[in-house]
């Protein structure tokens, strides 16, 4: 019908051709729209995909951060525990070498009231004798307690 019209009237054929020029364009631009639509569904998903990696580095550069800052706080702890046990060692070392001294003293004192027992002092004896064992009993537990310690 519209063919029968376009050949009797020239500004109809003009208006046939330009329907089907706009026509053609069209379904080309809806081709063009559905490519179009296709890859920008492509690439949402490589954004997905590339957010999840993301999160997933993310994930583990806190997992790391929180193991570094436990290194560090047990490097810490260490390093103050060692301060306090050589603190302890120097003290236990300390008392060990009075004790060792006044063990000495009370070995020379010992030797000289056994002079004197021969002569008559027994009393001071068995004061002097009984301060030594305490003191050789506390010697031992302070032996004792730097071997633990070590």
């Amino acid at each position: 019908k519209m063919q029968a019209m376009a050949a009797l009237d020239p500004k109809a054929a003009d208006l046939v051709r330009e329907i089907a020029r706009e026509r053609q364009l069209r379904l080309e631009a809806e081709k063009t729209c559905r490519e179009l639509q296709v890859e920008c569904d492509r690439y949402k998903f490589k954004m997905q995909e590339s957010q999840k990696s993301f999160n997933r580095i993310h994930t583990a550069l806190e997992t790391v951060r929180q193991y570094r800052h436990q290194i560090e706080n047990l490097q810490q702890e260490k390093g103050q525990q060692q301060k306090r046990y050589e603190s302890n060692l120097s003290r236990l070392r300390e008392q060990v070498r009075v004790l060792e001294s006044q063990k000495s003293d009370l070995q020379l004192r010992l030797e000289e009231s056994r002079c004197r027992v021969a002569e008559g002092g027994d009393r001071e004896v068995a004061h002097l004798l009984m301060k030594i064992a305490q003191l050789e009993k506390v010697n031992m537990q302070m032996a004792t307690d730097a071997t633990t310690q070590r």
